[in-house]
C-alpha cells in the first residue's frame, strides 16, 4: 500500500523542490525510484517540472578561494588572555557516629 506524495511531505514538513535538494535529484526518474522505494505515490511529471523550474538556482554554488595575505603579520590571530582558575569550595566535612565516645 502507499501513501499520497501530499501526505507524506507534509509530514516531514518540506515540500518537494526541498525533498529534491536534500536526495539530490537529477531527473524524475530518480525521484519516482526514490519514492516508489518508500512507498509513496510519485507526482506527474508536470508537478515536478513545476516544482523544479528554478532548481538551479538553489544547488550549491562552490566555495570562493580564500585571498591569501601577503603580509604574515596581518594574519596573526589575537592572543587570549589565560583564564583565571576558579576555585571551589570544598565541602563541609561529615561528622562520623563512631567519633562519639562512650563512656562505661
Amino acid at each position: 500500500m502507499t501513501i499520497s506524495l501530499r501526505f507524506f511531505l507534509s509530514k516531514r514538513r518540506i515540500k518537494l523542490k526541498s525533498f529534491c535538494l536534500a536526495n539530490n535529484v537529477k531527473s524524475y526518474q530518480s525521484l519516482v525510484d526514490i519514492l516508489k522505494a518508500q512507498g509513496v505515490d510519485p507526482p506527474t511529471k508536470d508537478e515536478y517540472e513545476h516544482a523544479v523550474k528554478d532548481l538551479e538556482k538553489y544547488k550549491k554554488k562552490p566555495a570562493a578561494k580564500k585571498q591569501e595575505h601577503k603580509n604574515i603579520e596581518d594574519n596573526k590571530e589575537p592572543t587570549k588572555k589565560p583564564t583565571r582558575r576558579k576555585r571551589r569550595r570544598q565541602p563541609a566535612r561529615k561528622k562520623s557516629k563512631s567519633s562519639k565516645v562512650v563512656k562505661e
